[in-house]
């Protein structure tokens, strides 16, 4: 399991999860030239850096 799962477990937002992380495989092209991404669920602050 990676970070981000243990944080949405933690937070009970699953489907949230999931979506973000189906989101980040379609994105993959782009995230991976390089930067910084912040991604804000309610409460939970996500940051990827590549």
């Amino acid at each position: 399991m990676d970070l981000l799962w243990t944080m949405f477990e933690k937070s009970g937002n699953v489907e949230i999860y999931l979506k973000y992380k189906e989101r980040e495989r379609n994105d993959f092209e782009s995230l991976n030239k390089g930067g910084l991404e912040v991604a804000h669920f309610g409460e939970n602050k996500i940051m990827n850096i590549f």
